[in-house]
């Protein structure tokens, strides 16, 4: 059986994988909260904020960042 290359690259990696989460409506934040904050296999680098109009010099509050 072949292996998925996703799955060989991840097993061959060393260190965190770094992530950028895409979204909008507070389900990027909801994603990272549920599934990313606490899993030392993932750095998250960002989040993608086009969607929603004047969001550009907000920050992810610090006390939940992990």
């Amino acid at each position: 059986m072949r292996k998925n290359t996703d799955t060989q690259a991840a097993e061959e990696h060393d260190g965190p994988v770094r992530t950028l989460i895409l979204g909008a409506g507070g389900r990027d934040f909801h994603n990272f909260n549920m599934l990313y904050r606490n899993d030392p296999n993932t750095q998250i680098v960002g989040f993608t904020a086009a969607q929603i109009p004047d969001i550009d010099n907000r920050h992810y509050p610090a006390e939940l960042a992990g």
